[in-house]
């Protein structure tokens, strides 16, 4: 790396290195010892980005392990109390400045507005700044395209940061950095494009790589790798178990779907109708099936937590500690909900698929019939349907929101520890179910947050449940220096819809310098599974080992390189999208140069 950093690019700009160890592989010690490096040869200034404040202290922690003392700042807030006799105060003037991608791309508060971050990060640094620029998590700037409207502001502000500081060593430091090439438009400093390469623009790189498929992939890799420029390391899974159940549905739980697959039907027929004479919102066909996948994909997962729950209690009983990973939390359904309600105190838990509906319905029915001479008047026979469809809704028996009915039955909230980005929350006080604050007792989410990884860790509480919130960065393993070392079990209740949040957070429970290692989980639901999501999972994860392993050896197959709108799966294939995610991640992690693995036969008669 010191090495790399050494070389200049045709464009003037110091060349950047990418670490693209898997998760859990210990890429915050890495950075640490480059930080330690450049201190040592008198460079005082260095600037660490990640994905949230949560992560200073694992920061602080992975600095002081290796014999780095310097100075830490947390966050660009440190840089307001700058003021313009004093200046900056000396304890601020060098050191290791930590920030979150968010604070990048906010304002300061000084003088009434005050300078952007990316302004305030700039004046720190200095014109001549050749210290290292730390992108961990890197994939946060992924969303990028140069000169488009439509790229993030964190890929604008993290491109704009290199460009302004040509002589700045840069890392880039992700474990799904490249889950596809077009997310590799930031990473400039690799030198794959621009002057003095093949590729005019990040524009030709891509379309080059993509016409020619995974062989093209591989050997990007591999040169890469060889060139210096790239480093890619798996931990091995060599004791961990991996399990996939299927939920079998009960029958009031089939009755339950069958009398919400007729309500939707219903509903749509009825929406057909009433545009008939009113003219609907825009996108409101849109609204309708975006709403429509929301709710049964939260019907489905709230169908397995009567497994979830039972395998739970008996891993605990067994002498493991439980990690949990969903996806959703349905805040903003509970704010809702407890807004119609009078007082704190509530009649029983909410049914987050019942405000899904509901807020469809009473948002987006068209009742506005339009009058002559321009004039709108409310429809009444609009107005009855859409009551009618609400007292339907209303009278449907819908089970209760997954993530409170989680924490509820594995002991509440004094046993579960909610590592998740929601507010509030409903318990069960002794006297009823009553709404209660997350944060009331101690300052802000995050430093909630923290709390209660920390009483997971040291065994105050042997349940965590994650959300997509605090599946990046923190550690849930049995650490050698935690006092909860029992074995995990991760059960993955929620798949999310991309594979770079899949692979994030199954690198919660396995890390580096653990004692044991863990069980996991998948539940899905046969024909009521979730195939959409499965498919945009797996595949990214194939096109990531390739990336890491720069072999062809453990393919099955030579599927070329596609995008996901082409990896529909076919009826035939539902069975075993579940169970090739498991090996797939399996793989990402084991370092193994190929792997053998028996697919279950499927039945198409049996519906997959």
């Amino acid at each position: 790396m010191c090495q790399r950093h050494q070389h200049m690019l045709p464009n003037g700009e110091r060349a950047g290195f990418f670490i693209g160890d898997g998760a859990g592989v210990g890429k915050g010690r890495q950075i640490a010892g480059i930080l330690l490096d450049g201190m040592a040869r008198n460079r005082r200034k260095h600037v660490w980005f990640s994905v949230s404040t949560d992560l200073y202290h694992d920061a602080k922690r992975d600095l002081r392990d290796i014999g780095c003392h310097a100075n830490i700042i947390d966050g660009c807030v440190e840089l307001d109390k700058e003021t313009r006799v004093l200046g900056l105060a000396k304890t601020h003037q060098e050191g290791v400045l930590f920030c979150t991608y968010s604070t990048l791309v906010s304002r300061g508060k000084q003088n009434g507005g005050g300078k952007t971050r990316l302004r305030q990060l700039l004046d720190w640094c200095g014109p001549d700044f050749e210290g290292c620029l730390i992108f961990d998590e890197s994939h946060k700037a992924k969303n990028y395209q140069e000169g488009s409207d439509t790229s993030s502001k964190v890929g604008v502000a993290v491109s704009e940061l290199q460009r302004l500081l040509p002589k700045a060593r840069v890392v880039y430091c992700s474990a799904t950095g490249v889950s596809d090439i077009d997310t590799m438009a930031f990473m400039t400093r690799l030198g794959l494009w621009g002057d003095g390469t093949n590729f005019p623009a990040f524009a030709d790189f891509a379309r080059a790589i993509g016409e020619n498929g995974l062989g093209a992939i591989e050997m990007l890799a591999m040169e890469m790798k060889v060139a210096g420029v790239y480093v890619s390391r798996e931990l091995g899974y060599g004791n961990a178990d991996f399990e996939t159940l299927e939920v079998k549905l009960t029958t009031s739980q089939t009755a339950c779907f069958n009398a919400a697959a007729t309500l939707w039907e219903d509903l749509r027929v009825g929406l057909e109708r009433v545009c008939e004479y009113i003219p609907p919102k825009r996108n409101l066909w849109a609204t309708f099936w975006g709403t429509h996948q929301r709710f049964f994909k939260q019907l489905c997962l709230s169908m397995k937590l009567p497994m979830v729950i039972e395998n739970a209690k008996a891993a605990l009983e067994q002498g493991f500690a439980v990690v949990i990973g969903l996806q959703t939390t349905g805040e903003a359904s509970l704010e809702s909900f407890v807004a119609r309600q009078k007082g704190n105190r509530l009649a029983g838990f909410m049914s987050l698929t019942r405000e899904i509906a509901t807020a469809f319905v009473v948002n987006h029915w068209p009742t506005q019939e339009p009058l002559p001479g321009g004039d709108v008047a409310e429809s009444p026979m609009a107005v009855k349907a859409r009551n009618v469809f609400l007292r339907r809704i209303a009278a449907l028996e819908l089970p209760n929101s997954p993530l409170d009915e989680l924490v509820d039955s594995l002991g509440g909230h004094r046993a579960v520890a909610e590592m998740t980005g929601r507010s509030h929350r409903i318990i069960d006080d002794g006297h009823g179910k009553v709404v209660q604050s997350r944060s009331s007792e101690i300052a802000g989410l995050e430093a909630l947050n923290v709390r209660e990884r920390d009483s997971f860790m040291q065994g105050d509480k042997l349940v965590a449940i994650i959300s997509d919130a605090a599946s990046t960065g923190i550690s849930l393993h049995a650490g050698l220096r935690v006092n909860n070392q029992r074995r995990r079990l991760h059960i993955t209740v929620e798949l999310p819809w991309s594979a770079e949040k899949a692979v994030q957070q199954l690198g919660r429970t396995h890390r580096t310098s653990q004692v044991g290692t863990k069980k996991r989980i998948t539940g899905h639901l046969g024909r009521l599974g979730h195939p959409m999501t499965l498919c945009d999972v797996v595949h990214p994860c194939w096109l990531s080992g390739t990336l890491l392993s720069g072999a062809l050896a453990w393919r099955v197959g030579s599927a070329p390189y596609c995008k996901s709108a082409q990896r529909l799966p076919s009826s035939s294939s539902l069975c075993v999208l579940s169970h090739c995610f498991t090996l797939c991640l399996c793989f990402l992690a084991s370092g193994c140069e190929a792997i053998g693995a028996t697919v279950p036969a499927c039945d198409d008669r049996a519906g997959g």
